[in-house]
């Protein structure tokens, strides 16, 4: 499947607790040594939002 899209910054405040406590029910079963690194401020600023064209 295509499709046309441009890559946004996430803007929203709030997206990135939301998306922290899905990926913490999502990998809960994993050691925290793996699922920790994943939920920093680094890996924040790498979420980007697809806006469809």
């Amino acid at each position: 499947m295509a499709r046309d899209v441009t890559f946004a910054d996430e803007t929203d405040p709030g997206l990135g607790d939301a998306l922290d406590a899905a990926y913490r029910a999502k990998y809960r079963n994993y050691s925290a040594s793996i699922v920790n690194p994943m939920l920093t401020q680094q890996a924040r600023g790498a979420t980007l939002r697809l806006v469809p064209r």
